[in-house]
């Protein structure tokens, strides 16, 4: 995707997107293997395997994620289900507050100066949280 707008409707599983420019969103029927974002706006509604984000945006609504990795740009999770694996560098921040229910990162790895804005507390992390590169954890209350 490289500017426009390319919406996936259909139930069937797309295998890698590389998203540069413009607007990409799926169906909660269809289901993307990667997604590699260096600067669209990705809104997802079904489940993903892979997410790099080093620019633009990715929205979660609903759906679970394996691995999201995320570098640059912005991030947000509105879903209820499991993020097995989440890195977050750079500075980022990823956003949950969008959503109510529970929902659950099995290993999170922060590295300096990112944040996972959670108010709501609705995060229930698994495993001990991972700092990298002298990462320091810090906890925002609402």
């Amino acid at each position: 995707v490289n500017g426009g707008t390319v919406y996936e409707k259909g139930a069937g599983t797309t295998t890698t997107v590389r998203a540069t420019g413009g607007t990409y969103s799926t169906a909660n029927t269809a289901t993307v293997t990667t997604i590699e974002n260096t600067g669209a706006a990705v809104t997802l509604l079904g489940p993903v395997t892979t997410v790099t984000n080093e620019a633009g945006s990715v929205i979660v609504d609903a759906g679970n994620v394996t691995t999201w990795t995320h570098s640059g740009g912005t991030g947000s999770y509105r879903g209820v289900g499991t993020i097995t694996t989440m890195v977050i560098s750079n500075g980022c921040t990823v956003d949950f507050s969008g959503g109510s229910a529970a929902c659950t990162i099995t290993t999170l790895t922060l590295g300096p100066g990112c944040f996972i804005n959670d108010p709501g507390n609705r995060v229930v992390v698994t495993n001990a949280i991972v700092r990298t590169s002298g990462g320091k954890l810090g906890i925002v209350a609402p």
